[in-house]
């Protein structure tokens, strides 16, 4: 069945898709820098599956303009369950669908033209996951030891991604907090401006591993300008999310590691009874 990937890879890219190779009979990316380095310039593709045919295909999430939802059937979730849970309320629109070989399903959808949507684990429900911005899936035909992806005989067009579902999969934005002290304009003071543009510099330049530590060392300082009235909480949030996200941090793990930063900088300048 290999010889079926190289004819994919060229009609995944001819659609726009932005891919790239995995190793033979896995999920691991097979260049240098994995999801980045994904391309839907026909000559490269053709150059990475001319030099290795049986090449699993990954397709990048997010400059493919596509969310999938993937549904788990592993560890005793039931991710298929679920989501007909979800459809009893919501009812998805139906669109192209892949059966992963555990069982599961990729559902893809367009993104819209919102803010871009990133991965996810179990936000919509146990055992769904989102693969967006900064993620990627196994395309159509890749193998795995125990089966390969396939698609439906008659494939739908992939559908736009539902209302309901993009507003869920994005974070909330959250109020300004009640609290006394002066905010000089939506971003503060000109000394909280700076000191969000240090902290902002020194998160994107930390190496990967070291990120959310950084993303909560980040965090604690500007939230201390936040508690003497320097900087917008509002404005604070939506900059380390955005920036968390663009690091590729998951969505629940960015959303706890501020939250903790946040209460840690209001204990440290709380005063003394």
């Amino acid at each position: 069945m290999t010889y079926h990937l190289p004819f994919i890879a060229a009609e995944l890219s001819g659609y726009g898709w932005h891919i790239f190779p995995c190793r033979p009979g896995g999920k691991e990316p097979a260049t240098a820098h994995g999801v980045k380095d994904a391309s839907a310039d026909l000559e490269q593709v053709a150059d990475w599956w001319t030099r290795t045919p049986a090449a699993n295909i990954g397709v990048a999430c997010g400059p493919s303009r596509l969310v999938v939802i993937d549904l788990d059937m592993g560890d005793n979730k039931n991710g298929i369950k679920r989501w007909a849970e979800l459809a009893e309320d919501y009812a998805p629109a139906p669109t192209y669908t892949v059966t992963t070989p555990s069982g599961g399903r990729h559902h893809y959808y367009q993104a819209d033209e919102g803010p871009e949507l990133h991965n996810s684990a179990s936000k919509l429900a146990p055992g769904i996951d989102v693969r967006a911005a900064g993620g990627y899936v196994l395309a159509a035909w890749s193998m795995l030891p125990h089966g390969h992806y396939s698609e439906p005989a008659h494939p739908l067009e992939v559908a736009p991604i539902p209302g309901w579902l993009a507003t869920t999969l994005r974070p909330a934005p959250r109020k300004p907090l009640e609290r006394s002290g002066n905010v000089y304009g939506t971003h503060g003071t000109p000394y909280g401006a700076r000191a969000v543009s240090d902290e902002i510099r020194i998160l994107r330049a930390t190496p990967e591993g070291r990120r959310n530590q950084q993303l909560n060392i980040s965090a604690f300082n500007l939230y201390q300008l936040v508690e003497t009235g320097d900087l917008d909480p509002v404005a604070v949030y939506t900059q380390l999310v955005e920036t968390g996200y663009a690091l590729g941090l998951d969505g629940k793990e960015i959303e706890n590691t501020i939250q903790s930063a946040e209460a840690g900088a209001k204990q440290k300048l709380r005063p003394p009874r």
